[in-house]
């Protein structure tokens, strides 16, 4: 994409993303043809508006932004320098490739080491299971974000990650784990602890404010 932009002054680089990405001729996904308009359109909305707490965001109003089997995101191009690690916030991770695993053991210390907050996505190379985002509650103790915990709910977290390694059937019915851990009924709380990505005004400080909680709406963030 070749336009320059901030979050506040984003939309143009939306315009530039719809009508192909970068200059004529050029190869950059998304294609300007009409099949693409619906979802392009559909994503432009939720990033130009944010996905909005009320009423509060729903797998069936606002689906995973997929297609063809990844996703679409902001790929940033920074003009200057970026601090580190305090130029990094939150650490997204495979729920499917790496949650249980030692890789997983990885992405958690890398976070534990930085004090980032790390959250586990549900997606596969064909299909997004899930367009919320699940808080790792063993690195958020870690970090100072403002994220409520029930008890039970951490218990668990940390069932199904120990049960990755011991359990035969695990990689065959990972959607189901992940079904049963988010189901309110099944896990009173674990709203709480699941997060809608944010858009550019759902939360005061976008900077300080890794997501929205699936049960009140509320900013997730670090303090000031």
């Amino acid at each position: 994409m070749h336009a320059v932009g901030t979050f506040d002054y984003h939309y143009h680089i939306l315009y530039a993303w719809m009508t192909g990405g970068g200059p004529a001729g050029s190869q950059y996904s998304p294609k300007l043809v009409p099949e693409n308009c619906v979802y392009q359109m559909e994503y432009i909305t939720k990033m130009a508006c944010g996905a909005g707490r009320v009423p509060l965001p729903n797998p069936a109003a606002y689906p995973c932004p997929m297609m063809t089997g990844y996703t679409y995101y902001f790929e940033s191009d920074i003009l200057g320098s970026v601090g580190y690690p305090e130029g990094v916030k939150l650490i997204t991770a495979s729920f499917v490739e790496a949650f249980g695993l030692p890789l997983g053991d990885q992405v958690r210390q890398l976070c534990l080491n930085n004090k980032w907050g790390l959250v586990w996505v549900m997606a596969d190379a064909s299909k997004c299971y899930d367009p919320r985002r699940m808080l790792d509650l063993t690195v958020l103790p870690s970090t100072t974000l403002n994220a409520t915990v029930a008890p039970a709910v951490s218990a668990a977290f940390t069932t199904m990650w120990s049960t990755r390694l011991t359990d035969p059937k695990w990689n065959a019915t990972y959607a189901t784990k992940w079904s049963n851990y988010t189901n309110e009924t099944l896990n009173p709380g674990v709203g709480d602890t699941l997060l809608w990505n944010i858009g550019v005004r759902d939360c005061e400080n976008y900077d300080a404010c890794v997501g929205i909680t699936d049960s009140t709406g509320t900013c997730v963030c670090y303090p000031e």
